[in-house]
This record gives C-alpha cells, structure tokens and sequence, in this order.
C-alpha cells in the first residue's frame, strides 16, 4: 500500500464515529421532581399514557418503570409516570433548585428540594446547611425541620434527630414522617423497642408504605431483647415490603434474609441475602457484613443485631 493509500486508511479510522454511549440508566435512580404540581399520568392497559392527579408525599422519589420520554415512580405503594424532563437526578436537580435560588433566595421549597438533592447524591454537609437554612427561614414548618432530622440520620448523628423528632412529636403527636423517621433513628440504634413503637404507630395512617414494613420486620427479626424477635411476624412484614416494593433494594433483601433465619428458614435466607449483593449501593455501605450474614446462614445461624 501506498503512503497516501495509508494516510487515506488513517483518516478514514479516525473520521469513523465513537461507538454509541449507553443510554442513562433509569431504572434505580433516585430522582428529584422539578416541582410539586408537574403533570402526573397512568399507564392504561394499551399503553398510552393518561392524565391523573397525585400528590407526592416525598421530595425525591425511586424511578422503577421506563418507557420512551416517561418514567414511573414509586410513592408508598403507588406506581405513577412523569414525563423525563420533570425528574432530575440529583446532580441535576442541585443545579437546578441552585438557579432557582439565586432568582429568589428566599423560595423555601428550592432550598427544600436541594436539600433533598445533596441528600439523594450523598453530600449531607451541604444537605444540612440547606435543611438549617430552611429551618431558619421558618422554624414554625414541620416540614422543614422534619428534613434536618432526615439529614442528621443520613449523618449518623442520630442523637440528635431523634432529639428533633421528639420535639416535633411532642408538638404534633400525630406527625407521620417525625414516627416514621424517628423509628428509623431507633432502627439504626438497635432500640428496637422504641422503634417498633413508632413504626406501628406510622403504620396505622401508611399501611401502604413499605419501608415502614421494611423497619419493622428489621425489629422483629434482628432485636436481642426476646420480647421483640419474632421470627414468623418478621416473615410477615418482610414479605410485605417486599409486595410493596417495586424494585430492587439491597437493605430490604438483607432485612428479608434476617426475617427467615430467625424463623429458622435458613435456606429462603441465603436466597434472600445472595440478592441483596446485586445491589451495588448497598453491598458499598455494607458489604463486609452482609458477606458475614450469608455465612451465619450457611451455618444454620440466626442474626441478633447488638
């Protein structure tokens, strides 16, 4: 071959396209909706897309469905599509709420939302100066104080939340994201007594939710105290997260894991925690424990979380 042969070889190499990047991964994510009244649809049994009001409970939300420019999301135990350019991930979403900030720093729900946005994107310094920031603006919302004790799980600063959850709880006995968070914070500090307290208490208004179900069969499951473990209800209640839940979550397959071991199903247990490793978030968070669960399992052991 020629050298010009060669140089027309080489150009034509390099001219040629990159091959095509992967499209964004949805399925999984966690994103942030652009506000509280973006259009909401169902899916109807021919696959079209139809308008339908919601209300969403939460600030950032799991996607669990794709289909061409729409998402589905799960709120408690609803399914509900918006359309992708109303759902951030969360890098996106504090770029986002950033801009809206910087026309009007005194928009509350902005600084809100970006607060859940570091949250879901995992940078909890800036979560808490958004959430205290938010609190400062009004320290009269429930709300927003609510958040901070959100952040300060996220923290392991759980003292301190559950300090914040007890007030809010004191002033609005009935608040359901102070119980249901707050027994999240006894959940993380193995009072499984008190957080079983508030999770059944939560249960009562959101039968739907499934973490709620998640947490309390985590209780029932993992407690030492033999007045809480109870291994055949935790069955019951892992079960039941797991119907709610509408996609795949590591910490939920580890609870359902614990659940049958201390029902002394140890064979479901293995199953379970094997596919609790398939997520790569949690297995990042806690895999040298739950590699350490599967092997009790193996071993016809039950879990006690002390």
């Amino acid at each position: 071959m020629s050298a010009a042969g060669t140089c027309l070889l080489l150009a034509a190499t390099l001219a040629a396209p990159a091959p095509a990047k992967p499209k964004d991964r949805w399925v999984g994510t966690i994103v942030c909706l652009k506000g509280a009244s973006v259009e909401t649809y169902r899916r109807t049994d021919g696959g079209e897309f139809e308008l339908q009001k919601f209300t969403f409970r939460y600030l950032d939300l799991r996607v669990v469905e794709e289909k061409g420019d729409f998402v589905a999301v799960q709120n408690d135990e609803a399914v509900v599509w918006v359309k992708k350019e109303v759902a951030l991930r969360p890098r996106d979403a504090i770029d986002y709420f950033t801009a809206q900030l910087d026309k009007d720093p005194t928009d509350q729900r902005a600084i809100s939302c970006r607060c859940a946005s570091y949250m879901a994107a995992g940078d909890y310094d800036r979560a808490l100066r958004d959430a205290e920031e938010a609190v400062r603006m009004n320290p009269d919302s429930p709300a927003w104080r609510n958040n901070r004790g959100e952040v300060l799980v996220k923290r392991k600063e759980y003292d301190k939340a559950i300090a914040e959850f007890t007030t809010l709880l004191e002033e609005s006995p009935d608040h359901q994201f102070s119980l249901m968070n707050r027994g999240e914070a006894y959940v993380r500090t193995r009072q499984f007594d008190k957080a079983l307290a508030d999770l059944t208490a939560a249960l009562k208004a959101r039968p739907g939710c499934p973490a709620l179900h998640m947490n309390v069969a985590r209780c029932l499951a993992t407690a030492k105290d033999p007045k809480v473990r109870d291994g055949k209800k935790a069955v019951e209640a892992a079960q039941k997260a797991l119907d709610l839940f509408k996609f795949k979550d590591g910490r939920l397959y580890d609870t359902a894991a614990a659940a049958y071991a201390a029902a002394g199903d140890f064979d479901k247990a293995v199953e379970y925690q094997q596919r609790a490793f398939d997520d790569g978030d949690f297995m990042k968070d806690d895999g040298p424990g739950a590699r350490k669960r599967l092997q009790l399992y193996r071993d016809k052991k039950d879990f006690t979380d002390e």
